[in-house]
């Protein structure tokens, strides 16, 4: 795979001629466009924005109980924006999405979580377990040694990925 930034962004792309330099047999399987977006820097949560998403999980806590999932979904999704680095929101609207087998919604959240707060090493796990629950037994294998690579003592992870070796291939697992 190789990556081209198109030297003119402000110009729309409206072709692409492929050609060889008579060295070689070039090979074209497929091309995506995309467009390439820079993070912004986002200062920290102060301690009352912390302290508001803390309370929207609390409230959003009581309604995962009773299994009013919109109501928490609604409380835990305000926790987010209000405070982008407090992981617990993150969390439980995952887990609010597992319950309901939504498992590529939960997926994203728990993502956009490592995104947001990458020593938040709960959400590889989670991500696991979705995959798992999907029959997905390779991509739970690579994101457990994702996993391990960020912090090799997690019990919990190891555990997660001998379990899940023995739903899949013995060649897969040497990749």
């Amino acid at each position: 795979m190789t990556a081209w930034m198109n030297p003119h962004p402000e110009k729309e792309i409206k072709s692409i001629t492929f050609e060889s330099k008579k060295i070689g047999i070039p090979v074209l399987v497929a091309i995506t466009t995309g467009k390439q977006t820079v993070e912004k820097h986002r200062d920290k949560s102060t301690k009352s924005q912390t302290l508001a998403a803390e309370n929207f999980n609390k409230e959003a806590k009581k309604y995962l109980k009773v299994q009013k999932y919109a109501e928490a979904e609604k409380l835990l999704k305000r926790g987010i924006s209000t405070a982008w680095d407090y992981p617990s929101n993150y969390l439980n609207l995952g887990y609010l999405y597992s319950r309901q087998k939504k498992w590529n919604k939960a997926i994203g959240i728990y993502q956009t979580l490592l995104k947001a707060v990458p020593s938040e090493l709960e959400a590889y796990y989670r991500i696991g377990k979705c995959y798992e629950a999907k029959g997905e037994y390779k991509k739970a294998l690579e994101i457990y040694r994702k996993s391990l690579k960020a912090d090799i003592n997690q019990p919990d992870i190891m555990k997660a990925l001998d379990e899940v070796k023995k739903k899949i291939p013995p060649d897969f697992q040497q990749r």
